[in-house]
């Protein structure tokens, strides 16, 4: 299946790691359960994913690891 969004999980303050992607000019949103949802629309180039990537590589090293309770 092909889809333009992304969900994922942060092991960080996800407030504090989302405000880092914006400082970078990368929107993302809260997702339910948690997750982060990316996503991408027309005219989105190849250039753009990877400023996206670096900037949430610069998030991440950014913000503060949190304890993520175990799933049982």
């Amino acid at each position: 299946m092909r889809t333009n969004f992304v969900l994922f999980k942060v092991e960080r303050d996800r407030a504090a790691f989302l405000a880092a992607l914006r400082t970078r000019d990368v929107e993302m949103v809260e997702y339910p359960h948690g997750q982060v949802r990316a996503v991408t629309h027309y005219g989105v180039t190849s250039a753009d994913i990877d400023a996206a990537i670096d900037a949430t590589r610069a998030a991440l090293a950014e913000t503060n690891p949190v304890a993520v309770p175990a799933t049982a």
